[in-house]
């Protein structure tokens, strides 16, 4: 790597990777931004040494080919921050052979983020119900954030959500107010809606006829300097403090922003950029608006946990359940410490009973950096898939209804006639893995079977895992009858069971991958796309009181 880019000043390359990056953020990193940046990559080299290069990339490939991801781009990124070259930026183009050498040493950062991936086992596992999970996982989890695409709108509910219940319902509001005065913002949904005007800059500049590629860089915008200032990293404390490994890019993640000049800043990546609007603001606030100092706050965990006690199940989960279970006959109860182990949400309608657990709980990024499928395996039994928690807690809700009503005596006639929809609702992408949903089922079905519960219900449908991202995307669709959330997860299952059918019928890898796919891509095939946004808004800004404190808000 020393020898391929001595000569070349670290800032070329890093603008490079932030115009890739953006490039493949944008298009996802299909197959027409591959081809334009391997066009943009080598469009000055000889055509005989194009033609060698294409004839050895594609030499014996049946299928579409991927050389460029965010991935790769991050790998890159983070070599040349730890071993940056402050040399004298050329006042043209770099030479071609210059521009070869960059190119080359991009595949060798993507061999060498290749290599991390040492399987410990020897020789490929069996070809089971398992294989895909371990052949897949340890590469997949150290990367799986680059590839899963959530809206950032969705992030953002969850900000807004966050930040108005510390504002208006907590005794740290004083803390809210000395953040928004240090970004000049009068109200929560103005520093929120900043953050999203400079992610919609990406998908404004794809129809922008005068450009090439996707908006890689962000101009110096009057209040905006706050917000540049808090995310722009210090290419020093990056180098000092990372130099012994990327930790998951945790540096990128927290400064995603790169001053360029006095007027322009690079985005290093789009997506830890939208994580700013919620994952990125629970550490920026924690450090920057003084509420570490609080006694009850003495660390980043118990910030957390209070987190996730009093606004995700509190503020936001529970309301969602509210409004997506809005029925005249239907019962809904949550948790209110009277019945041990009582389930964070139960919701009845007829015989149906919905029993919903909500984890609100981090991936553990050593397990997803350690490519390693015992080490992946045991953070998903430690996270969602144990005696205490996740399917454990579902099964002792089981035994416990299956002697007596977790609701008033007489509401219903007979156990016997409930059919049990067990669900859990998760926050961390990471589960979001192909597989995970199916390896959590399995180990929940085998547990059903060893208590012996089946035969206390009508039926106990499979275990179905969602995450809260999707749940505040469709909650105004589940009070509609042709999309509940009971008619989703059959749906959902039966999609699963039939693929299984065909993959045990025909033995292929195609069949046996689309067993493991999730919940919310299978069952979007039920909804239409929405042609107008503009009633979700209203609702889910009503539902959650996303314009608490902003100038003639009521309470509702």
């Amino acid at each position: 790597m020393e020898m391929l880019l001595f000569d070349i000043p670290s800032i070329s390359v890093i603008e490079l990777l932030a115009l890739m990056d953006a490039e493949l953020y944008a298009h996802q990193e299909d197959e027409d931004s591959q081809v334009k940046l391997m066009d943009l990559m080598l469009n000055r080299q000889p055509p005989a040494v194009i033609g060698n290069i294409m004839s050895n990339a594609l030499k014996g490939r049946q299928t579409h080919v991927h050389f460029f991801s965010q991935h790769y781009n991050m790998h890159l990124l983070h070599y040349e921050l730890i071993n940056y070259r402050e040399l004298p930026v050329p006042e043209g183009d770099l030479t071609p052979e210059q521009e070869l050498r960059i190119f080359k040493a991009y595949f060798l950062a993507a061999q060498l983020a290749g290599n991390t991936l040492v399987y410990k086992s020897e020789g490929l596992p069996e070809f089971n119900e398992d294989y895909f999970s371990k052949m897949l996982w340890p590469g997949l989890a150290d990367q799986f954030e680059f590839h899963f695409r959530i809206n950032p709108y969705y992030f953002m509910i969850r900000g807004v959500v966050l930040l108005n219940h510390l504002q208006f319902h907590t005794p740290y509001g004083a803390y809210v107010e000395a953040y928004l005065r240090q970004h000049q913002k009068p109200t929560v949904l103005n520093y929120f809606l900043d953050i999203f005007q400079m992610l919609i800059a990406n998908t404004k500049s794809l129809n922008d006829p005068n450009r090439d590629f996707a908006a890689f860089s962000i101009q110096r915008s009057p209040g905006f300097e706050s917000l540049f200032r808090q995310f722009t990293m210090d290419r020093h404390h990056y180098t000092k403090t990372y130099s012994g490994g990327k930790q998951n890019y945790a540096g990128l993640k927290s400064k995603p922003l790169y001053q360029l000049d006095e007027k322009k800043w690079l985005i290093l990546n789009w997506g830890f950029l939208a994580n700013k609007l919620y994952e990125g603001l629970v550490f920026d606030f924690y450090l920057e608006s003084g509420i570490a100092s609080d006694p009850k706050f003495s660390g980043i965990t118990a910030f957390k946990q209070f987190i996730s006690q009093e606004v995700t199940d509190q503020k936001l989960f529970r309301k969602l359940l509210k409004a997506a279970f809005d029925h005249r006959y239907g019962t809904l109860l949550f948790d209110d410490g009277q019945i041990a182990g009582f389930p964070d949400a139960y919701y009845r309608q007829g015989n149906r009973v919905y029993l919903i657990e909500l984890k609100d709980a981090y991936f553990p990024s050593e397990a997803a950096g350690s490519y390693s499928y015992e080490q992946i395996i045991a953070a998903i039994d430690k996270k969602i898939n144990n005696k205490g928690k996740g399917t454990g807690q579902i099964i002792k809700q089981l035994t416990y209804l299956s002697k007596q009503p977790y609701e008033e005596a007489g509401r219903y006639k007979h156990t016997r006639n409930l059919e049990i929809y067990p669900v859990i609702v998760y926050t961390d992408i990471l589960f979001n893995m192909p597989g995970v949903n199916y390896y959590v089922e399995q180990s929940f079905r085998r547990q059903v079977k060893e208590h012996d519960l089946e035969k206390h219900f009508k039926v106990v449908k499979p275990l179905t895992l969602m995450n809260i991202s999707y749940l505040i995307e469709i909650f105004d669709q589940l009070k509609k009858p042709e999309t509940d959330l009971g008619k989703l997860v059959c749906y959902h299952h039966q999609q699963i069971k039939t693929r299984k059918k065909r993959h045990d019928r025909t033995n292929s890898m195609s069949d046996h991958i689309t067993i493991y796919d999730v919940f919310e891509h299978v069952v979007s095939h039920i909804f239409p796309e929405p042609q107008d946004c503009s009633d979700y808004i209203r609702t889910v800004t009503h539902t959650l009181d996303l314009d608490e404190g902003v100038p003639g808000w009521k309470p509702r």
